[in-house]
């Protein structure tokens, strides 16, 4: 089932995500009001961080100012695909290379069948130009696994964001992603707030390694200002 709702930022489509013929989970896919073609332009997979809210359209009306990047990006030129966890989001099904196959793909049916005007999509799905993979906070670990899966999409991922986002020592695992990536960018944004000491310790470490993919920088900023200050700056 799709649900769309159409206003002055773009198009948003609220959908179940199905692999094998079953639903996996939720999602939305959001086109900006001034992108005609889905397809056309770069698709940004954002995995949000946990929370009390029971599902996505919720999550994004409890803290719409930080949470709902939707009026950010109505100017640009790109997909948003953002999956639902659930309560207390953990994205397992997301985060493998089917489900995030599946995810991609079923965004972009999704965004080319009930387009404005509606268009039919070709049995085989055309891709992107590109895909960003970007997480904040508790999403963190599932912009990991996903960043190492073996998605049939991964070939045309070329960055990967993360907000605030290392609370697991990851940061070891990411300096050895850009060694094993050296095509594809890392930009990782930590706050120096002491709430966010994890994940600032992670970027230190990835900021010391001097990589040459790896874009590192630690912010005076609140935890969760991350996703409205940098994705839009980022794009």
């Amino acid at each position: 089932m799709v649900t769309t709702t159409i206003d002055a930022n773009g198009t948003t489509h609220f959908f179940s995500v199905y692999r094998d013929a079953s639903a996996i989970g939720k999602a939305m896919a959001f086109l900006p009001a001034g992108v005609a073609m889905a397809e056309a332009v770069p698709m940004l997979v954002y995995f949000h961080g946990h929370n009390q809210t029971a599902n996505l359209a919720a999550y994004l009306r409890s803290n719409p100012a930080n949470r709902d990047l939707r009026p950010l990006l109505s100017g640009k030129r790109v997909a948003l695909v953002q999956p639902w966890g659930g309560h207390k989001s953990s994205f397992l099904q997301f985060q493998t290379s089917a489900g995030l196959t599946a995810l991609i793909e079923g965004g972009l049916r999704v965004l080319i069948e009930y387009a404005n005007p509606p268009r039919p999509c070709p049995v085989r799905v055309p891709n992107p130009p590109s895909i960003i993979l970007a997480a904040h906070s508790g999403g963190g670990a599932a912009l990991r696994a996903a960043a190492n899966s073996s998605s049939a999409y991964m070939p045309l991922v070329g960055q990967v964001w993360g907000f605030d986002c290392m609370y697991s020592g990851e940061g070891r695992q990411w300096i050895d992603w850009c060694q094993a990536n050296a095509a594809k960018r890392l930009r990782v944004r930590a706050s120096s707030h002491q709430w966010s000491r994890k994940p600032k310790a992670e970027a230190e470490k990835i900021l010391a390694a001097g990589l040459a993919n790896a874009d590192v920088d630690v912010v005076d900023l609140a935890h969760d200002a991350f996703p409205r200050t940098f994705i839009p700056a980022f794009l």
